[in-house]
């Protein structure tokens, strides 16, 4: 899974939308190893995107980058793209003084998916209405694999029994295995945002907090009076992002 953060600009996404759609996608599915390409955001009033890849294996996608084909794709994608604020200064060969824009190069993210469900694919219809929702783990070192037992036996089968749920993703960094995240993908964000109201979430989090990080545990153990004003590294951050297309 790969996750490329694109700050569009904002009166260029409608049109980078079907950019992505009739151009980046098509392209991207010519790619061996790719299984899915998609863009979301995060907040309906932004033009803040992610281009979100799936891969057969982590080498398919480190072999997509290194092959100059992510390359190609983002300079076509550049003029959807906000400029970089940063200038570099440089003598021409007259020896004049020279200032040329820094393009500057999106986050890009990737992980390894070490579970997940194994229901059928969303029809693209279906995609075009989900939402996402992201939770960031950060497990204690040596006990990922105990992890990845616990969320494919407790936390996939506890989702499945919640009303609009319809696939999760546990993946990891490719960077750091203590790293990871939990991708969950809902029929529309009515029912994520229910789903976490309803405190099951919480739940979960329980299932799974003696494996987190020992920061994250001796947060946990404070006072309740002082938990919202202690902010660590290896805080829970959860985030939701709307499906903008995707096949």
């Amino acid at each position: 899974m790969r996750f490329v953060r694109l700050s569009v600009k904002p009166e260029s996404l409608d049109a980078y939308v079907k950019f992505f759609e009739e151009v980046d996608s098509k392209a991207l599915h010519k790619i061996d190893g790719c299984l899915f390409a998609g863009l979301i955001r995060a907040d309906s009033n932004s033009s803040d995107c992610i281009a979100l890849t799936l891969w057969k294996s982590a080498g398919h996608a480190q072999a997509y980058e290194e092959s100059g084909q992510y390359a190609r794709l983002l300079d076509d994608n550049r003029p959807f793209l906000i400029d970089s604020s940063e200038w570099r200064v440089q003598l021409s060969e007259d020896l004049t003084l020279q200032y040329a824009p820094v393009e500057s190069e999106p986050q890009v993210d990737t992980f390894e998916v070490t579970a997940s469900t194994d229901d059928d694919a969303p029809t693209e219809d279906e995609l075009s209405h989900m939402f996402l929702r992201t939770t960031t783990l950060n497990v204690q070192a040596g006990k990922e694999n105990a992890f990845v037992k616990l969320y494919t036996e407790k936390i996939i089968p506890a989702l499945k029994q919640v009303d609009g749920f319809r696939h999760a993703f546990l993946v990891e960094s490719t960077q750091d295995p203590s790293d990871m995240l939990s991708v969950t993908v809902w029929e529309n964000r009515q029912k994520a945002e229910s789903y976490e109201a309803s405190g099951r979430f919480g739940y979960l989090v329980d299932e799974v907090k003696p494996l987190l990080s020992s920061l994250f545990q001796w947060k946990f153990s404070l006072d309740s009076s002082k938990k919202d004003s202690v902010v660590t590294s290896d805080d829970l951050r959860v985030e939701g992002f709307e499906m903008l297309t995707g096949d």
